[in-house]
């Protein structure tokens, strides 16, 4: 249900101060096709050069922030990782299936004070340099390069060509894992060809090539490469494991149903997204979390975080009884999809330090969090 009329918007897009850079958000949701448009798709649009689906869903709540003081409407909240914050995008339109959905009646405002300054032709050109930008594959994630590259390296890769069996085995692969449900150009998404293109981007940071490769590697590409010259064998661990979950679709299925956070949006796990979810889809288990928290229970009487000791129930009394979330201790890159979750595989963690856990989850363990509290006095002391 919308909470603001068309003439209130109006007067919004008027006077609100909204920034040259505010104006650029609305038009883009605006002229993407039904006035919808996903984060990455809005992303593309505002910086197509380095896309930030993160950037640009804080650019929605910047504008809808700016609505909301000047109409003095209250949004509302929604609920981050148990936290509430105010919903700030709801000022601009409702989040479904296919992203953001523009409010009709902002719609109408937009069109009213567009076609009040700006030709039909104008509009119709921004139109067509959406539709150029929407038409366009996702770029190449972190894990897809981890697969690109773990071929590179491998001693019986074959030639760099499109025709190299292994390169079209390679195409197929990617366009099996649970990354990119929408793909603008299926014919061209990782074909061989790309795959192809890809391999050729390594060659400018291999310091073993003699030759001269392509020159339009992205920074990604750079990091992947730097970080796995030397940890080979790593690398083809994770990689192999990448191909396992691609082939299958139970896996592939509960992998699709965690949400995104700020570690996918940025892209900044080592071992990549798909390992990441993994991980999040075992320390989620209904049934081995309550065995978990039942033992704890028994065996000392509380639910405690064992990284800060915080006891939700001391502090929130009936409200917090029994509420406690779990973390995976195995380290991303030794996770196998075949292996089964163990009681001592998961740690009672609050939601402030799983959290923190998971900003460094390839590094940080629970002890060493722990630690880290302990040696700043920071820790819950509770008896």
């Amino acid at each position: 249900m919308e909470i603001t009329s068309e003439s209130q918007f109006v007067d919004a897009l008027n006077h609100a101060s909204l920034s040259v850079a505010d104006l650029k958000v609305l038009d883009a949701l605006f002229l993407s096709p039904d006035s919808t448009a996903s984060a990455s798709e809005l992303a593309s649009f505002l910086k197509p050069e380095d896309p930030s689906p993160i950037i640009a869903s804080g650019a929605i709540g910047r504008v809808g922030k700016k609505f909301s003081k000047f109409l003095k409407i209250d949004p509302g909240t929604y609920t981050d990782n148990g936290i509430d914050r105010p919903a700030y995008f709801y000022m601009i339109g409702k989040y479904g299936e296919k992203g953001w959905v523009m409010w009709d009646n902002l719609r109408s405002a937009m069109e009213r004070k567009r076609y009040g300054t700006r030709s039909p032709q104008e509009n119709n050109h921004d139109k067509e340099i959406i539709e150029k930008t929407k038409s366009r594959n996702p770029k190449w994630h972190r894990d897809e390069i981890i697969l690109a590259l773990n071929l590179y390296f491998d001693p019986n890769r074959g030639p760099i060509d499109k025709s190299n069996p292994k390169i079209v085995e390679l195409s197929n692969i990617l366009n099996k894992l649970p990354l990119f449900p929408d793909r603008p150009d299926e014919e061209k998404f990782r074909n061989a060809n790309g795959v192809t293109l890809k391999l050729s981007n390594f060659m400018p940071f291999d310091p073993l090539y003699r030759g001269k490769g392509m020159e339009g590697g992205s920074k990604l590409d750079k990091i992947v490469f730097d970080e796995f010259a030397s940890n080979r064998e790593e690398l083809k661990s994770i990689a192999n494991q990448i191909k396992l979950i691609a082939d299958d679709p139970v896996t592939k299925e509960k992998i699709n149903h965690i949400e995104d956070d700020d570690m996918t949006w940025k892209d900044e796990v080592v071992e990549g997204q798909i390992i990441y979810k993994l991980h999040k889809t075992r320390e989620r288990d209904r049934g081995i979390v309550a065995d978990k928290k039942s033992t704890a229970m028994t065996e000392n009487g509380k639910l405690d975080c064992e990284a800060c000791l915080f006891d939700f129930y001391r502090h929130y009394g009936d409200l917090g009884h029994g509420f406690i979330e779990c973390h995976h201790r195995t380290p991303l890159n030794q996770f196998k999809v075949e292996s089964k979750t163990k009681l001592v595989d998961l740690a009672l963690v609050c939601s402030n330090c799983h959290r923190m856990l998971h900003r460094q989850i390839s590094t940080l363990t629970v002890e060493n969090l722990g630690l880290a509290l302990e040696k700043e006095n920071k820790r819950f002391l509770y008896s």
